[in-house]
C-alpha cells in the first residue's frame, strides 16, 4: 500500500502489478493518507484501513468506504486482522502519525484500543493500559495474539495478549527481555514475534520471540535494533525484515 501523496494499492496477478487508485470521499480532506496494513479473502474482497479512520473495500471492481468507531475526534486506523468480512479486528489509536514515539512518557492513559467487527456490529475488544497496541496475527477466530508495549510501569512493559476464542490472557516475556514489535501465529500453541531487547529510546539490537504454547522464548538475531516484519508459516524458518535487512531464523 501506499500514500504519502495519493491512496492507492497494487495488485499482483502473477505476472504483472496494477495500481488500483482509492479515490478520494471526502471533499476538503487531504488526498494523502498512510495505508499501514491490508487484509484479502479474495481478489474481490480485500479491507485496508486508513489513517483518516475509514476502512476502504475493494469489491473487484471499485473502492467503497466504511465507517468505523470514533472513540476518539481524531481516530487513525493503525493494523487489521481477521479470519473473514464477519471477523475483523482493527487496532485504533489517537495519536498523530508522526514522531509519535518520541515522548514514550506522554503515551499514559486510553490512546489505543481493539476494535471487533462481527459482519454487522463493531465493538471494543481490548483499551491499551497506557502505551501502544502494536501488531495483531492469529492462526484462526480461537488463536489471536496483540502485541505492544505499557508505558504505565517503569520499566515499560511488553503487551502480549493471546485470545483462545473465549477470553484475552496477558502472557509476559521472560523479564528484561524487550518487546515484540511484529507477530505471527503460525497455529495453536506455536507464535512468533520479533522485537528490540528494550524500549525504542535505549535498545541496541533485535531479538526473535517464541511461544512454544506455555511461555516466551528469546532466540538472539545477531542484528542491530530495529526489525519490523516478521513471516512464519506452519513448518518453515521464520523471515524476519527490517530497514535494508532479510533475515531467516535456524
Amino acid at each position: 500500500m501506499g500514500g504519502s501523496q495519493r491512496r492507492q494499492g497494487r495488485s499482483w496477478d502473477g505476472k504483472t502489478w496494477t495500481t488500483l487508485r482509492i479515490p478520494n470521499f471526502d471533499a476538503g480532506l487531504e488526498t494523502w493518507d498512510d495505508l499501514l496494513s491490508i487484509v484479502a479473502w479474495s481478489d474481490t474482497d480485500v479491507w485496508v484501513p486508513s489513517r483518516h479512520g475509514w476502512i476502504y473495500r475493494w469489491n473487484g471492481t471499485q473502492w467503497s468506504k466504511m465507517k468505523v468507531p470514533q472513540p476518539w475526534p481524531t481516530t487513525r486506523l493503525e493494523r487489521i486482522w481477521g479470519t473473514g468480512p464477519d471477523n475483523l479486528y482493527v487496532i485504533a489509536s489517537t495519536l498523530p502519525p508522526k514522531g509519535r514515539r518520541k515522548e514514550l512518557d506522554q503515551l499514559r492513559g486510553d490512546l489505543y484500543r481493539l476494535l471487533h467487527w462481527n459482519g454487522s456490529s463493531w465493538t471494543t475488544e481490548m483499551l491499551s493500559p497506557g502505551g501502544t497496541l502494536d501488531a495483531i496475527h492469529g492462526s484462526g477466530p480461537n488463536d489471536v495474539w496483540v502485541v505492544g508495549l505499557s508505558t504505565a510501569t517503569d520499566p515499560y512493559q511488553a503487551l502480549t495478549y493471546h485470545f483462545d476464542g473465549t477470553s484475552w490472557t496477558h502472557h509476559a516475556l521472560p523479564s528484561g527481555s524487550g518487546f515484540i514489535r511484529a507477530v505471527f501465529a503460525t497455529k495453536p500453541g506455536e507464535a512468533w514475534g520479533v522485537g528490540d531487547d528494550s524500549s525504542w529510546n535505549t535498545a541496541t539490537s533485535s531479538l526473535l520471540y517464541r511461544w512454544d504454547g506455555r511461555r516466551w522464548s528469546v532466540l538472539q538475531t545477531g542484528a542491530a535494533r530495529g526489525l519490523f516484519a516478521l513471516f512464519a508459516p506452519p513448518g518453515a524458518r521464520p523471515l524476519v525484515a527490517g530497514p535494508r535487512l532479510l533475515l531467516r531464523g535456524k
